[in-house]
């Protein structure tokens, strides 16, 4: 894959932004389970299933972290997977605000309540673009085999 259009550039950086976020908030939580360190020590009681945020920082880290990593090195590296992964990523991000906001409203909301699921939505959205979709082995063949 030689040239990389904006379109897909722009999913990179979406990817890698998600990744950065994910990995910085599962260490944090990781090394602090009680979520004091981000202000989130409060919620816990408000949150069902969890006694501290161990699992939660697990599920940033690797979920939020590590898989939109990959996928964004994907991305660059032209893999059709990748950009599957993304938009079910996006899906995934929008159920965990959902989820999110459905526990914690009576707490109020965050500016990033309202971004990560923006950047769900471009993820989704850039799926069905048809000239993302040219950038990738996968669609290439598909419209070749099309054509015969």
């Amino acid at each position: 894959m030689a040239k990389r259009s904006i379109p897909i550039l722009t999913l990179i950086a979406v990817e890698a932004i998600t990744a950065s976020l994910g990995i910085i908030s599962g260490i944090v939580l990781l090394s602090d389970p009680s979520g004091d360190t981000m202000g989130m020590g409060f919620m816990i009681p408000m949150i069902p299933l969890i006694s501290d945020f161990t699992a939660v920082g697990a599920w940033l880290l690797i979920v939020f972290g590590i898989f939109p990593g990959v996928l964004a090195y994907g991305l660059w590296a032209g893999r059709s997977w990748s950009l599957f992964g993304s938009f079910f990523l996006g899906a995934i991000e929008i159920v965990w605000i959902a989820v999110q906001v459905i526990l914690l409203y009576s707490v109020g909301f965050s500016i990033w309540q309202a971004i990560i699921p923006l950047m769900a939505v471009f993820a989704i959205f850039m799926f069905f673009a048809p000239g993302i979709r040219a950038h990738f082995p996968y669609w290439q063949r598909k419209r070749l085999a099309d054509r015969r």
